[in-house]
């Protein structure tokens, strides 16, 4: 009997395979450092001019609405047309080698139509080296938890991939909240500033509803996309929730057929492409527990599983 899990375990941990995980961690990082300037430009920065534009009418009697006019609409541009497509781009390069360590990670086909061409070796070692340089140590070692070696047949990897799903969605939930807050504080600090200054609906447009345009964009954008990303992770959940029921519910012991398998790995990987970045700090801030939880969730599937095929 070919040793699925066992097999799993040994590939996740080989020299070549740790060095894709560190690449797309590497791209993520690029990706959530020009997201994090970004943000830095969108919201403290937009605030702080709008902060400076009320003490110099207040002490001076003069004013900068124009520059804060201006700043805002040119970043809402940059980050409309330039900013947002090389995200994305680095994003979708580190799904794909992501893709990559999973397809031979879980003995998983390729699905070239929908993924397209495999990333280039040459990609996968430099943004390797370059995470080496800049960060010496990363926990990339067992990925999927070593648990998964006692099972022998497909349903070892039905079981990373659930890890996958449900590690991203309760990390999503967590952070859709703080989009919420971010937006709405913003909002509330601008709306200050122009009660304080008892605007007239000229100069409430210009030193209130202009600054918020960046970081409405920001926010709705970051909040849109993490509501899509839940959305597709609650019905890849429910997918593999219905290929777990059957395995459970077989009086036999047949395994799951491969392609259930590529169609989980599908919405897998298309939701890796598209979904938001999530910041390093809030990431790193999170990720003990939920690591704690999917090692929990883990032993509890491979539980089941063996009390159903005694």
């Amino acid at each position: 009997m070919i040793e699925t899990g066992k097999n799993i375990v040994e590939a996740e941990n080989l020299d070549r395979n740790l060095k894709k995980l560190s690449a797309q961690r590497e791209l993520y990082s690029r990706a959530k450092s020009t997201l994090g300037w970004q943000v830095f430009f969108a919201i403290p920065v937009t605030l702080g001019l709008a902060v400076i534009n009320l003490y110099l009418e207040i002490e001076l009697e003069r004013n900068i609405e124009w520059v804060v006019a201006a700043y805002a609409i040119i970043l809402f541009i940059l980050d409309s047309f330039i900013i947002d497509k090389s995200i994305s781009q680095r994003k979708e390069k580190a799904a794909k080698i992501q893709e990559l360590f999973d397809c031979e990670v879980l003995q998983i086909k390729w699905n070239k139509y929908l993924v397209e061409e495999k990333p280039d070796s040459e990609d996968i070692i430099k943004y390797h080296n370059l995470r080496l340089k800049r960060k010496k140590e990363d926990k990339l070692k067992n990925w999927y938890s070593e648990k998964i070696a006692v099972i022998e047949n497909n349903v070892a990897k039905v079981i990373c991939q659930r890890s996958n799903v449900m590690y991203d969605f309760s990390l999503r939930r967590k952070f859709i909240v703080w989009i919420i807050a971010t937006g709405v504080t913003s909002l509330i600090v601008l709306s200050i500033v122009a009660l304080i200054k008892d605007l007239s609906f000229r100069s409430y447009l210009i030193n209130a509803v202009t600054p918020f345009l960046p970081v409405f964009a920001i926010v709705t954008k970051q909040y849109q996309n993490n509501k899509r990303s839940i959305e597709n992770l609650v019905s890849a959940k429910a997918t593999i929730q219905q290929v777990w029921s059957e395995v459970i519910e077989s009086d036999d012991k047949t395994d799951i057929p491969e392609l259930a398998i590529r169609g989980i790995q599908d919405r897998i990987f298309l939701n890796r492409k598209d979904n938001a970045l999530i910041p390093d700090f809030i990431y790193n801030r999170l990720r003990k527990g939920l690591e704690e939880q999917m090692y929990f969730s883990v032993d509890e599937l491979i539980l089941e599983y063996n009390e159903n095929r005694k």
